[in-house]
């Protein structure tokens, strides 16, 4: 397990970075659709976590968390 305070270093670094890499040649339309959402979508709940990170804290860690969780599945079996 990782302390808070990196975790929510990297809350904030990794959507960052991932919007970031969006703006590369190269990049397919939705591919930069789903860079640039996601990290929004990330970094909209990152703020309303309780935690070091949150500037607004109202859910428990556990629900960020679980969000995380929800992200990282694939979205159907096309993606395997």
């Amino acid at each position: 397990m990782i302390p808070i305070h990196v975790h929510a270093v990297t809350d904030y670094a990794v959507p960052a970075l991932i919007a970031a890499l969006s703006r590369r040649p190269g990049r397919e339309p939705a591919a930069r659709r789903i860079m640039r959402t996601g990290p929004v979508w990330h970094a909209a709940y990152t703020v309303r976590t309780r935690y070091e990170g949150g500037p607004v804290p109202a859910p428990s860690m556990r629900t960020p968390l679980a969000c995380d969780a929800v992200g990282a599945r694939p979205l159907s079996g096309r993606d395997r």
